[in-house]
């Protein structure tokens, strides 16, 4: 995580709720690759902000539609993850 950011941008808690294997899969990977789960959801959040490129749509009052599908981001996030040391 950049340190610029964690010293910069104002943090404010989040919940949700996930399905119990996932939460389990989350927290084996995390533990994997040595960092928190907090940290797996940042970089996955941050990789899913940069990769979906909004269509405008033509009436600015219609939601905006994203070209990426989640499978697709769940793909090349495990990829990337993956290939690190």
């Amino acid at each position: 995580m950049n340190l610029w950011y964690l010293r910069h941008m104002a943090r404010k808690k989040f919940t949700t709720t996930l399905e119990e294997d996932s939460i389990k899969s989350v927290k084996k990977l995390a533990i994997d690759l040595d960092k928190s789960v907090n940290d797996l959801f940042e970089e996955a959040i941050e990789y899913l902000l940069k990769s979906t490129t909004p269509k405008r749509s033509q009436r600015s009052n219609q939601p905006v539609r994203y070209t990426t599908t989640s499978k697709e981001i769940n793909h090349e996030y495990t990829r990337r993850i993956s290939r690190q040391p």
